[in-house]
């Protein structure tokens, strides 16, 4: 059997109670960081994306390079789309195969949903984006990874997202009941390259999406 979470940590491991430190308080030591970033995606958030986005995203194929686990296929898949799921580490009870995202010269499928390591994340878009060439991306990340640091590069030479879809809850990542995590689905769009910000809950788009060139 597959050992979903077998690998290489990409990160140090991460601070415990960091909500806490932030507010002057004293952190207590640091959470074990998951083998390559493997933090599976949950249902909700797909759905989600699917309410606002599944026009764009089509009845596929569309591509899960980072797909161990199945999550993001499997929501997808249920709404009727075609997946083609490939992660570093195989997972055959998933229907993933075993492929580096950095050695794929000619992608699969010209539409992307994924859930990239964050550790890696910004290559990883350049890779898709500007060396693959897809056509879209939709990138589930931390709500403030555009904000600063190696992210920031991506608008410096001008790979910044089309759209953003801010969350409305913290996703639970780790089945903890705890989420502490605030997200957004980053689009990148060939096809529509209107750029735009919007609030999602999980049902779907809280207000229409609204253009950031009115």
């Amino acid at each position: 059997m597959i050992d979903l979470f077998d690998g290489p940590r990409l990160a140090p491991d991460a601070p415990t109670g960091l909500g806490q430190a932030m507010q002057g308080f004293k952190r207590a030591g640091t959470t074990p960081r998951r083998a390559l970033d493997y933090y599976p995606t949950p249902d909700d958030a797909t759905q989600a994306l699917w309410a606002a986005e599944g026009a764009a995203i089509g009845a596929g194929p569309v591509w899960e390079p980072c797909g161990r686990g199945g999550a993001i296929a499997r929501v997808l898949q249920g709404h009727g789309v075609t997946t083609i799921a490939t992660d570093i580490v195989a997972d055959p009870a998933h229907d993933v195969a075993g492929v580096d995202l950095f050695a794929v010269q000619s992608a699969p499928a010209r539409r992307v949903v994924t859930n990239l390591p964050f550790a890696i994340s910004r290559a990883m878009i350049v890779h898709l984006w500007e060396t693959l060439a897809i056509d879209y991306l939709a990138v589930l990340h931390k709500a403030s990874f555009m904000h600063c640091g190696e992210a920031a590069k991506l608008w410096r030479d001008g790979l910044g997202n089309t759209r953003r879809w801010d969350l409305s809850w913290r996703l639970d990542f780790t089945g903890g009941g705890r989420p502490v995590m605030d997200c957004s689905w980053y689009i990148w769009d060939r096809i529509d390259p209107t750029p735009a910000i919007g609030l999602l809950d999980r049902d779907g788009p809280i207000v229409p999406q609204r253009s950031l060139l009115t």
